[in-house]
């Protein structure tokens, strides 16, 4: 028998979370198992080491994991004119192909051997000034950039999304566990879902999807209503609390300013904490003082 019903929502908000989810699964387990083994004979061609850095994001989450992150950091670092070196290496064409797809940005962001992508964040960042930097205008601008350059990227669906947490979240994309406990009763919930997403933003996650598979094959569900119940718990696993991200510099200035986002909790929701600092804050440093500084 049923007494109440409950209906869980996928919105555009949980539609990004829940894509994150799947995504950040599907590419940690590839990035150690495929890509690790091609950055490393890239490397060994280059005689390039791993770079000593910070260890940002998911990485930290595995010794395989933190050594491709530094191994990489090494490969971006260095300049276009070493591709020279390994350009008949297929293991430098199938990370190159990698880095240059659409779910990560929609141009270069710099010239180097695997040059970065540039996001609407990113372009929104270039394009107001340093010291107007803050959340609401970027988040306008952001959104802007996202739809004018039609960025399908994680970060430019949160964009178009006009959402400061996801965009927070999906620049660091940590992930987590969390639990959803419904309360308990003597007579079970009867439990239905509603798909309520932009039919703009439907169209350019399917998008991201598809590209997304030209590098990982069948492991991100399509963006649709036939699985909102997939959506709705990815979304619900995806733990964002805490998550912080670098996301600009100011290099104008001794000591450089380091911009900051980070996913607050703020009662039971979240908000955006952005701040400058000295040094680099990493999810493991912000998380480690409670969400405080």
């Amino acid at each position: 028998m049923f007494r109440d019903t409950i209906t869980r929502t996928v919105g555009d908000r949980e539609l990004i979370l829940g894509l994150d989810e799947f995504y950040r699964d599907a590419m940690k387990a590839h990035e150690v198992e495929r890509l690790l083994p091609l950055a490393r004979e890239v490397a060994g061609a280059l005689g390039a080491d791993p770079l000593d850095v910070p260890i940002e994001g998911y990485y930290t989450e595995s010794p395989e994991l933190e050594l491709y992150f530094r191994i990489m950091r090494g490969l971006q670092g260095k300049p276009a004119s070493s591709r020279s070196r390994v350009d008949a290496l297929p293991a430098f064409a199938e990370l190159l192909r990698v880095v240059q797809s659409p779910v990560f940005g929609v141009a270069p962001s710099n010239e180097s051997l695997l040059p970065s992508r540039s996001d609407a964040l990113y372009f929104a960042l270039k394009k107001v000034p340093i010291d107007h930097w803050d959340v609401l205008r970027l988040t306008e601008v952001a959104r802007d950039e996202a739809v004018a350059r039609d960025d399908i990227s994680l970060v430019g669906l949160a964009c178009r999304a006009r959402d400061p947490i996801c965009i927070a979240a999906l620049r660091e994309s940590t992930v987590l566990y969390a639990g959803v406990l419904l309360g308990a009763a003597r007579l079970q919930p009867r439990i239905v879902y509603a798909w309520k997403v932009d039919p703009q933003l439907e169209a350019a996650a399917n998008r991201f999807v598809d590209a997304f598979a030209e590098i990982v094959p069948d492991r991100i569900p399509p963006a649709h209503s036939d699985n909102v119940e997939l959506y709705f718990h990815a979304a619900m696993r995806n733990d964002i609390a805490g998550r912080c991200v670098r996301i600009g510099l100011n290099d104008a200035v001794t000591p450089a300013q380091h911009y900051h986002w980070a996913v607050k909790p703020a009662g039971d929701t979240y908000e955006v904490d952005a701040f400058w600092d000295d040094s680099l804050w990493t999810t493991k440093r912000y998380r480690r003082g409670m969400y405080a500084r």
